[in-house]
């Protein structure tokens, strides 16, 4: 994913997005055995763009604050810290 596509995504206006093409990010499944790197690419696959999801009924937008730290090493932590949570 090129740094122009996630500026793109960063961009989207909850209120103009169409709800049934967002992942519920309940449905998003991580296998725990996978490497990081796969476990990162896979929450990207799955939720199409990591800033915008759905919870239930509502609209999540992500966002981060300014950092040394990634999209990529915010995603790795939420997944970690699920992990975690699970065992």
């Amino acid at each position: 994913m090129q740094k122009e596509d996630l500026l793109r995504m960063q961009e989207v206006d909850v209120r103009k997005v169409d709800r049934e093409k967002l992942t519920d990010i309940h449905d998003i499944i991580i296998e725990e055995t996978d490497t990081l790197e796969k476990k990162r690419q896979s929450f990207l696959e799955q939720t199409r763009n990591p800033y915008v999801v759905k919870a239930g009924e509502y609209v999540l937008k992500l966002s981060f604050a300014e950092c040394e730290k990634t999209l990529e090493d915010r995603i790795a932590e939420y997944i970690q810290n699920q992990a975690k949570a699970h065992i």
